[in-house]
């Protein structure tokens, strides 16, 4: 006979809206068909700075930018993980490789162990998800907030994750 144990799942409560954090690239995979209302998606689980099980991700499978000019979710989380600005086009992606096309056939491999940036924000329903919503690379100054304002949201990343 088996033995059962009760799961533990993810312990996100200490995550706050907007604050940047340092993230692990733990696992990524093609979501399933009850996963997203919104066709084909992909699934990024990340790891906090302590590398505990942080927060996930379910991104929708475009990489086209939203009519305001906002970065697709796969896209500026892929950009991000590689080092590039969340807004580099990205010529193609193969989602069984995890392999990420950019323009003059250059080839870059999205891999678990890769780091970046993220913020998220805290769904206002019946029962509240930590949902991610912007990317940048690791390291990476937010470009809308003056030099102090910068320096002050770097302290409080580096407060609220510490560094690896």
């Amino acid at each position: 006979m088996a033995r059962i144990t009760p799961s533990v799942g993810r312990d996100l409560s200490d995550y706050e809206d907007g604050v940047w954090y340092k993230l692990t690239l733990s696992k990524i995979a093609k979501g399933n068909a009850k996963q997203s209302q919104f066709g084909p998606a992909m699934v990024l689980d990340f790891d906090n700075a302590e590398g505990q099980p942080g927060p996930g991700c379910l991104a929708s499978s475009k990489l086209n930018d939203a009519p305001n000019g906002k970065p697709a979710k796969l896209k500026a989380a892929l950009n991000s993980l590689l080092g590039h600005a969340p807004t580099t086009p990205i010529v193609a992606f193969d989602d069984e490789t995890f392999e990420v096309e950019y323009e003059g056939e250059v080839v870059e491999q999205i891999e678990v162990g890769l780091r970046l940036e993220a913020r998220g924000e805290w769904s206002e329903t019946d029962s509240p998800q930590y949902n991610l919503v912007a990317f940048r690379p690791l390291g990476a100054a937010p470009k809308s907030k003056s030099a102090k304002s910068a320096a002050a949201e770097g302290q409080k990343t580096s407060a609220s994750a510490p560094p690896f």
